[in-house]
């Protein structure tokens, strides 16, 4: 807020992107997606939370091109939210991964607390379609099986 306060005071051009969780080659952080891969991959369990609540992952080039968007044609002083425009479940988006990667990968749901639940109705996620025209594009499938044989290349 005090950004955007500044840029508008002074007549500057300003947005912002809210980005759910980006996954891709190039992350080897011992982030959730990750980590799912390299047990599935190995055919160990993952315990996770029970997953009903609303849950968005991105795909790294979806990233970059939502900023490009933003950048060349976004309206001043908004903030877009850069992820898809249907949001599934944390237990939807996790088992369509473990699909790819390992159907008899077992998926231990409910083993944490869900301790936090993303708000989706505070990001009006239908606005960087309509004022850029763009939307998130890359394919899950390829994405993740690009993202799981690079983290076996690094032996991640």
């Amino acid at each position: 807020m005090i950004l955007k306060t500044i840029c508008y005071n002074n007549n500057i051009f300003y947005n912002s992107a809210l980005i759910p969780l980006p996954y891709g080659v190039g992350n080897n952080s011992p982030q959730l997606f990750n980590i799912l891969i390299k047990n599935c991959y190995n055919n160990l369990p993952t315990k996770l939370i029970e997953g009903n609540n609303q849950y968005d992952c991105v795909h790294i080039s979806d990233v970059a091109k939502g900023i490009a968007a933003i950048g060349n044609l976004g309206k001043n002083m908004k903030s877009y939210y850069i992820g898809h425009r249907k949001i599934k479940t944390f237990r939807e988006v996790v088992t369509e991964i473990r699909n790819i990667i390992n159907p008899n990968a077992r998926l231990l749901f409910g083993e944490y607390k869900d301790s936090l639940n993303m708000d989706y109705s505070l990001a009006n996620i239908d606005d960087l379609y309509d004022d850029t025209g763009f939307e998130c594009t890359a394919d899950l499938k390829s994405t993740i099986l690009e993202t799981a044989n690079w983290l076996k290349e690094i032996d991640f």
